[in-house]
C-alpha cells in the first residue's frame, strides 16, 4: 500500500455509526466502501484546508467547507452502495492523494492545526456532536501528516 491509501485506511477505521448523518432520506447501509469513501472525502477536505492555511484563505475556505463536506459524504453513500470494498478504497486513496499538496512549503504546523480545526467545524456544523467532529479530525490529522512524512 502507498501512504494515501494506508491514510484512507487508517481514516476509515475510527469512523463510527454517527457518519450516518450523512446519508440521505431512505434506508442505507454504510458498509465498508462507504466508510472509505468517506475517509477519502474527509482527507480531501482536511488538504484543502491545510492549502489555504498555507495560502491565507483559510477563512473563506471555513465559510465552504461544510457545504463541501456534507455534499461529498452523502455522494459517497450513494456512489458507493453495493461497490466493491477494495475499488472504493483506491477510489478514495486517489482522493486523497490529488489534493495532497505535492510540497507542503510554509508554515506546515500552521496549516495542519488550521485545518483540523476547520474540518472539526465543518462536522460539528453538519451535524456531528463535537466528541465525534473532534476524535475524527484528530485521526484525518494524524494520516495526513502521515501522508507528508511516509517513512516516519
Amino acid at each position: 500500500m502507498n501512504a494515501a491509501e494506508d491514510a484512507v485506511e487508517d481514516v476509515a477505521a475510527v469512523l463510527g455509526p454517527d457518519m450516518y448523518r450523512f446519508a440521505p432520506e431512505g434506508d442505507h447501509f454504510l458498509g465498508e466502501a462507504v466508510m472509505v469513501a468517506f475517509a477519502g472525502s474527509l482527507l480531501g477536505a482536511f488538504w484543502r484546508g491545510f492549502s489555504a492555511g498555507l495560502h491565507g484563505t483559510v477563512e473563506q475556505w471555513g465559510t465552504e467547507a461544510a457545504q463541501w463536506l456534507t455534499d461529498r459524504l452523502r455522494k459517497a453513500v450513494t456512489g458507493s452502495a453495493g461497490r466493491d470494498r477494495d475499488e472504493a478504497a483506491q477510489d478514495a486513496a486517489a482522493e486523497a492523494a490529488e489534493a495532497a499538496p505535492d510540497d507542503g512549503g510554509g508554515d506546515r504546523d500552521t496549516a495542519l492545526d488550521l485545518a483540523q480545526r476547520v474540518l472539526a467545524d465543518a462536522l460539528t456544523t453538519s451535524g456531528l456532536p463535537e466528541d465525534s467532529a473532534s476524535r475524527y479530525s484528530q485521526a484525518v490529522r494524524a494520516a495526513a501528516e502521515t501522508m507528508l512524512n511516509p517513512e516516519g
